[in-house]
């Protein structure tokens, strides 16, 4: 559970990290005069946003994990064994 919570934390940092680094190339493609080198920020300014994209989703599949790693008994009893099965039929009586 405490490694399932650590990693739904660490998805959600990727995520809003993902979410700044693009609005960051976005950023400097504003601020990039040449144009061969505007066109560059471009491009890596839309690949930062793929990676983002794909990112988006990873907290919400880590809570999903939290979910079911949480629901699931830790350690469940261990099972008793069955009883010893009853004689099949009464021994016959014994002749005087």
């Amino acid at each position: 559970m405490k490694f399932a919570t650590g990693v739904m934390r660490a998805a959600s940092r990727v995520a809003n990290a993902m979410k700044a680094l693009h609005d960051m190339s976005l950023l400097a493609h504003q601020h990039v005069r040449a144009a061969d080198h505007k066109i560059t920020a471009w491009y890596i300014a839309q690949e930062i946003e793929e990676m983002g994209q794909k990112c988006a989703g990873l907290p919400a599949t880590a809570n999903k994990i939290v979910i079911a790693v949480s629901a699931t008994p830790a350690a469940a009893p261990a099972a008793e064994p069955p009883p010893a099965a009853p004689p099949a039929a009464p021994p016959p009586p014994a002749a005087a």
